[in-house]
């Protein structure tokens, strides 16, 4: 057997597999931190977030520099959602650590000059409303610098995956950065603006469904190639 080959051959029915099991999971989770046994919530969360780093796998992900390095973006993400739980500001950590992959991955696509403007326009135009007239004023002074600076990492994230020029799945990609966007502003609206439990239905199901949409990214990107 070429150990190579069967490594990085995509695996679509196994990666569709996974991607709802990530899903159900995360329902799970959240019924389990909002009415059901809260025993259970680390193992759902768990289940899902280790079911999208295996669906980039089984799309072949080794096999493309791309992949790679969704890859590496989503198993941060992972870690970022086993330790936030425990400590806010380490699971942040991890997921600045994620964005670098997942800005990797996109800059590996290439950049189209014309998308990348239109892009940074629309991102950073977005971030510094969201930040300035939503956020930012709520936010304590011993955690500005570390919000500032995660802001300013995932708009980075926002802007390369909107400068990408055309490729076989672009499209689930900046679906799955974008979504990604929206569930860290719902979950910074959570922590420090309005801590009604309504966040965790909004936030969690944009974000595990940003992760799977960029994992399957990679499918399509194999497949494609």
């Amino acid at each position: 057997m070429d150990l190579r080959a069967f490594i990085v051959t995509p695996r679509p029915r196994a990666a569709y597999t996974t991607t709802v099991i990530s899903l159900a999971a995360a329902g799970l989770m959240l019924w389990s931190r909002h009415g059901g046994p809260r025993d259970f919530a680390m193992a759902f969360t768990a289940i899902a977030s280790a079911s999208f780093v295996i669906t980039a796998l089984l799309g072949g992900a080794l096999g493309s520099w791309y992949g790679r390095l969704m890859t590496a973006g989503l198993f941060f993400c992972m870690l970022g959602d086993l330790l936030g739980p425990g400590d806010f500001m380490l699971g942040l950590y991890a997921f600045v650590i994620a964005h670098f992959g997942v800005t990797g991955a996109f800059l590996s696509q290439g950049v189209d000059r014309r998308n990348l403007s239109l892009s940074a326009a629309a991102s950073v135009a977005v971030s510094l409303i969201v930040f300035f007239f939503w956020l930012g004023p709520h936010v304590p002074q011993g955690e500005q610098a570390q919000i500032v600076g995660y802001t300013v990492v995932i708009t980075v994230m926002l802007v390369f995956a909107g400068a990408t020029p055309r490729f076989v799945g672009r499209r689930t990609a900046l679906a799955g950065a974008i979504l990604f966007y929206l569930s860290d502003v719902f979950l910074a609206n959570w922590r420090y603006v309005d801590t009604g439990r309504w966040n965790a239905f909004v936030c969690y199901p944009l974000y595990y469904t940003s992760c799977v949409l960029l994992a399957l990214s990679v499918l399509a990107t194999r497949r494609g190639a």
